[in-house]
């Protein structure tokens, strides 16, 4: 008994010290733990403090794609705190990293150009670089805003980021340019201005001294800006008679108006070309960062507003838009935003009706305009949004949508053995485009339509000012070509006997006379006659009834389009409305709606 007490007594003694030598080896081991976690949050902070030195936002990645270090300078780029990048996976900040190979080899690789997003969900641009940090795993990679970087680097191709007339930035670069005085302009919380300049009736010039001397004129007046100038300041031509300068140091409304007085002054002096002289003079739209606008497209839309209403008042620049209702100019910003996320997520779409021969109803072309189905408001007539967009550049990247729709749609009814002619109408600021007659090229190539089938329409106020040489080289590319709303009368049409357009399509208000108990119409009669004497087609719009198409038939005017064939229909329901209007006795031509080949030449720019 004693024996086995004595066992339990030393089983005792035994545990008690071996839970001794446990607590001591346990204290041992939560020290040399937090000596360890000491050393890694050391060593945590010494590469944060040497990242945070780098000048270049720095990313530090694990293998599974976890950002665990971000610097000051990722933190400033992606607009979040450092503690908020790490920890947040990489592609939340570079969606395509992974899939551009971010995350393969060992050997410092420069990604290509790829879309980044802010942690306020804004995106830019990216420069990429990834390396792998030696062999414990990971990978550095550096994150650089393109556009900033192109900036900073002051190196212009050319081809795409130089007017070629004068050798400034051009648009693509002033964008690019704008950006990063936006960004360093935020990071530093001061304000500055956007100027943009045009000329005032610079049609007058062209007409005068002809296009060779309105470039030189042009090019004269970059040659002033810039002299005029600090070397800090950015100017660059938009295209046409555009320009914009940026300056580059802080702005306050004084020395915003002293800047514009110094920019009117270029032209205080007149241009001389070949043995004369011309007098030139411009109008300036200012935008102020931040008031008017904190990204680069606001603040062109509101110094473009403000350019606009400086015209209209002709005093020299206007502010923003102080000339108009501050809820409009609110409207036509937010529309403009919508605009843009709709030709994203293309929610625009042709709508199309016939155009016939008058004599007989035979269909000539499908007349095609465009509509917006809105997602609050429904579908939008071109009334509704096109004139906001011609206010801006959203107007180019609009026109290209439309004409493609339009190539793209042919290519499909040509497909099913309809060769259907199109007519599109541009707005009126893409007739100074000198890229539309490449655009309209590659997509006809693209689409394998023959240039025969495209007829484009562009409104006579906007004929009368735009480039000869671009309207040429879509005639000579075999579009067709038409002036949209002509009202001018018959004194007018000796404008257009140079220009190379084939139809004159009728404003709806000079059928009028029709309406009228006789309906014979001397005028309009006089205006047609003309018209074919000089070798052109006439084509009526909103002809709506019987009696107006009988009037139009007794003056001889060749085509027509109206509700009489039927109001626009998507392009879904463009074959079956034909096949309706063929079985209707008065429209007897419309039962011939396949032709194998282009109308012939005195019809083939009715539409």
């Amino acid at each position: 008994m004693l024996a086995a007490v004595a066992v339990l007594a030393a089983a005792a003694v035994a545990a008690g010290v071996a839970a001794l030598l446990l607590a001591v080896e346990l204290r041992r081991g939560r020290a040399r733990l937090a000596g360890q976690i000491a050393r890694v949050d050391a060593a945590r902070a010494r590469l944060r403090s040497v990242a945070d030195a780098v000048t270049e936002p720095v990313l530090l990645v694990e293998d599974d794609g976890q950002v665990s270090v971000a610097n000051r300078a990722a933190a400033r780029l992606f607009a979040a705190a450092p503690e908020e990048l790490a920890g947040c996976h990489v592609e939340q900040l570079v969606p395509q990293f992974r899939a551009a190979g971010g995350g393969a080899g060992a050997a410092p690789e420069r990604l290509p150009e790829l879309a980044a997003f802010r942690r306020d969900g804004s995106s830019f641009r990216a420069q990429v670089d990834s390396a792998a940090i030696g062999t414990g795993g990971g990978r550095i990679v550096v994150v650089r805003d393109a556009a900033e970087v192109q900036a900073r680097s002051g190196i212009l191709t050319p081809t795409s980021m130089q007017d070629a007339l004068t050798g400034l930035p051009n648009e693509r670069q002033l964008r690019d340019l704008l950006g990063a005085r936006l960004e360093a302009a935020r990071a530093r919380t001061t304000p500055f201005s956007l100027f943009l300049l045009d000329l005032d009736a610079f049609t007058a010039v062209n007409d005068r001294v002809g296009r060779a001397g309105g470039d030189r004129v042009l090019a004269v007046v970059a040659e002033r800006l810039r002299q005029g100038l600090r070397t800090t300041d950015v100017v660059a031509r938009l295209g046409g008679d555009d320009f914009a300068v940026i300056p580059g140091s802080s702005t306050t409304p004084t020395s915003s108006a002293r800047i514009a007085r110094q920019l009117l002054g270029v032209f205080k002096e007149p241009f001389t070309v070949g043995d004369g002289a011309v007098e030139v003079s411009a109008s300036i739209g200012i935008a102020d960062f931040p008031e008017h606008g904190t990204d680069v497209q606001t603040l062109l839309d509101h110094a473009e507003n403000a350019r606009l209403a400086a015209k209209r008042a002709r005093r020299g620049w206007v502010v923003h838009s102080t000339a108009e209702d501050p809820a409009a100019v609110e409207e036509r910003a937010v529309r403009l935003t919508e605009l843009r996320r709709a030709l994203d997520n293309q929610e625009l779409e042709l709508f199309y009706q016939p155009v016939v021969r008058v004599t007989d109803s035979a269909l000539l072309a499908l007349d095609a305009t465009v509509r917006w189905r809105h997602r609050r408001h429904g579908l939008l007539t071109p009334n509704q949004f096109i004139r906001a967009a011609e206010q801006t550049e959203m107007i180019r990247p609009l026109t290209r949508s439309i004409l493609g729709m339009a190539v793209e749609q042919q290519a499909a009814w040509r497909e099913r053995g309809h060769a259907l002619r199109v007519v599109v109408h541009i707005a009126g600021r893409n007739a100074q485009d000198r890229q539309l007659p490449r655009t309209v090229g590659a997509l006809l190539e693209r689409w394998r339509v023959p240039a025969a089938a495209l007829a484009i329409t562009v409104d006579e106020n906007t004929t009368l000012a735009a480039r000869a040489p671009i309207l040429q080289a879509l005639a000579d590319q075999g579009v067709g070509l038409a002036v949209d709303n002509f009202a001018s009368g018959a004194a007018a049409l000796a404008r257009f006997r140079e220009l190379p357009f084939t139809e004159l399509r009728l404003d709806p208000a000079a059928l009028a006379p029709l309406r009228d108990a006789d309906g014979d119409a001397p005028e309009l009669r006089g205006l047609i006659e003309l018209a074919h004497a000089i070798g052109r087609t006439v084509t009526a719009k909103n002809v709506d009834d019987e009696a107006a198409l009988a009037a139009l038939q007794r003056l001889g005017c060749d085509a027509a389009l109206g509700r009489l064939w039927g109001e626009p229909v998507p392009a879904g329901a463009v074959l079956p409305l034909l096949r309706v209007l063929a079985r209707q006795p008065r429209f007897p031509g419309l039962s011939r709606y396949r032709p194998s080949s282009p109308p012939p030449a005195e019809t083939a720019e009715a539409g």
